[in-house]
């Protein structure tokens, strides 16, 4: 964690965005970034703060039912993508 802060602070943009696959770079980057936000809050949203720090996992009375809501509507397991 410390390292990618260290690397991501000293890091300027560039001054000419048409240089090579610069602004391609720079457009993947931010629809990734922006896809694993989305995907972490649709997996928040549909198993709560309960689910998300693992309540499910250590305790035994917990919801038992699966839900195919949200990003699940999609993918089984939407963490490991």
């Amino acid at each position: 964690t410390y390292v990618t802060f260290f690397i991501v602070a000293g890091y300027t943009l560039p001054d000419n965005w048409a240089y090579g696959t610069t602004l391609l770079r720079h457009t993947l980057g931010l629809t990734f970034v922006s896809l694993h936000i989305w995907t972490s809050v649709s997996i928040h949203e549909v198993i709560g703060d309960f689910g998300w720090f693992y309540g499910d996992f250590f305790m035994d009375d917990h919801q038992s039912e699966l839900l195919y809501t949200g990003i699940y509507r999609f993918l089984n397991n939407p963490e490991k993508i």
